[in-house]
C-alpha cells in the first residue's frame, strides 16, 4: 500500500498537482458529498412516546418534498417496503423501525430511534457542487425536519 501511495504521489507531482488538486478534480467530476448526524435526546416514558409520535408522523406523512427538494422514494424498514413513483417494492434488508427518504438530487435523510440510548437519530446526506452548497442543503433539510417535529408539541 505504501508503494502504491508513493507511486501515486510521484505521478501527480509530475503533473504539478497536489493531493488537494486531485481531491478538487474528484469533486468536480463526481460532486461534493457531505453527511451529518443529529441526535434528539428523548428520555423517559414521555421521550419514548414522543419518538413513536415522530416516527408515526413521518411514516404516515405524504411528503412530496423537503427543503424545496422533491422526494423520489421513501423506504420504511418496519414494513419492508420502498415507495417510489406510486409503486411499492419489497426491501431485502431486515425489518427495523427506520425510515429513509431519497431525494431527487440523490440527497437523503434517515430517522431511526437508537436501540441503546433514549435518542432519535437523524442522518442527513447531501450532494452538491461544493462544500458551501452542501452545508446549506444539510441545514435546510435538518431545519425542515426539526420544524415538523416541533409541530408535535
Amino acid at each position: 500500500a505504501l508503494l502504491m501511495c508513493a507511486e501515486m504521489a510521484a505521478y501527480y507531482k509530475e503533473q504539478n498537482k497536489t493531493l488537494l488538486d486531485v481531491l478538487d478534480d474528484l469533486f468536480k467530476k463526481y460532486g461534493y458529498h457531505l453527511d451529518t448526524l443529529e441526535n434528539i435526546v428523548l428520555a423517559g416514558k414521555s421521550g419514548l412516546e414522543k419518538q413513536e409520535k415522530i416516527m408515526d408522523l413521518f411514516r404516515k406523512a405524504q411528503l412530496d418534498s423537503i427543503a424545496e427538494i422533491n422526494i423520489k422514494a421513501k423506504e420504511d424498514y418496519s414494513w419492508g417496503l420502498r415507495y417510489e413513483a406510486g409503486k411499492e417494492y419489497k426491501l431485502t434488508l431486515p425489518k427495523a423501525n427506520v425510515l429513509k427518504y431519497i431525494l431527487e438530487d440523490d440527497s437523503w435523510f434517515v430517522l431511526r430511534p437508537s436501540g441503546t440510548e433514549p435518542k432519535l437519530k437523524i442522518y442527513v446526506g447531501v450532494t452538491g457542487k461544493n462544500q458551501k452548497i452542501c452545508e446549506k442543503k444539510i441545514n435546510n433539510i435538518k431545519n425542515n425536519i426539526m420544524y415538523r417535529i416541533s409541530m408535535l408539541n
